[in-house]
């Protein structure tokens, strides 16, 4: 049975669950500094999470129609890099989005990130981040501007 997850920041709580994700959290990045591929883990299939606490574009396509990749924050410290299977478009410009799952599980190949009014981008594969080195890259990009 499958079920959606909000993560929004002025969300209804239609779904089966919502979390409210600060204003930092949701800016889409055009271009980054960091190199999040050189942070990420092996690929896994499934991902068990009880909420989804923020999110971030953090690429844009040479050809312009959108991030083929989305970070997923599922806690405190634990973030999930997202590949998709094509560029998703208006997902850098989006205030929220939705995450298909399966109960609490989010599976590589099956679930979708969705644009509220535009499309659905399937899920190729979910690697782990390194999430100490990650804020560390992130704020040596920040200190480098």
């Amino acid at each position: 049975m499958k079920s959606s997850v909000i993560v929004a920041i002025v969300a209804s709580c239609i779904l089966s669950s919502c979390a409210e994700v600060p204003a930092a959290k949701t800016a889409a990045r055009k271009s980054s500094a960091v190199d999040y591929n050189a942070l990420a883990g092996e690929s896994v299939n499934t991902v068990f999470f009880s909420s989804l606490t923020g999110w971030q574009a953090v690429d844009a396509t040479a050809t312009g129609y959108g991030p083929t990749q989305i970070i997923v924050h599922t806690g405190v410290s634990k973030a999930y890099l997202l590949t998709l299977f094509a560029p998703c478009r208006d997902l850098d410009f989006s205030v929220q989005i939705a995450v298909t799952s399966s109960g609490n599980q989010l599976g590589a190949g099956f679930d979708k990130i969705l644009i509220p009014r535009h499309e659905s981008c399937r899920i190729k594969t979910i690697q782990p981040l390194d999430y100490k080195a990650m804020r560390a890259a992130e704020k040596t990009a920040r200190l480098a501007k």
